[in-house]
């Protein structure tokens, strides 16, 4: 996922593996290529997921702690580390998202390529979310 988007020499590769092997052969190959990059999607979108879902966790109880406590300087030292755990997770969340979006442009155009090909796969499906919500 380094570089260019490489769908076309994805593709192009799948053609040429399947003028020299059966059909079954070649469905291995493009599933075994596919299950390599849905893991990575899966992974980017399961962090991604956790993140957003353990900051809000975080955020609503030192809200409640804050509320709860008199002591105006822990409230702002906890806001701030807060502030700085949310500007991290941004960015790794910010990758995660990159990466996510070129997998599933990569799959479209591999996917897209596969039909014109007359290479049909009902299990070649790309995830939109972590539930497994389909594009």
């Amino acid at each position: 996922m380094d570089g260019a988007e490489k769908g076309d020499d994805v593709l192009a590769a799948i053609v040429k593996y399947k003028q020299s092997h059966t059909a079954e052969q070649t469905e291995q190959a493009v599933h075994s290529w596919f299950d390599g990059y849905d893991e990575m999607l899966t992974a980017a979108l399961q962090e991604n997921h956790d993140m957003t879902e353990l900051r809000s966790v975080n955020m609503s109880n030192g809200n409640e702690l804050c509320q709860q406590s008199q002591d105006y300087q822990q409230c702002q030292n906890r806001q701030m580390a807060e502030l700085r755990g949310s500007r991290t997770d941004q960015t790794q969340m910010i990758k995660n998202t990159a990466l996510i979006m070129r997998i599933q442009r990569s799959f479209m155009n591999v996917r897209s390529g596969l039909f014109m090909n007359n290479l049909h796969y009902s299990w070649f499906k790309i995830r939109g979310s972590v539930n497994g919500d389909e594009m």
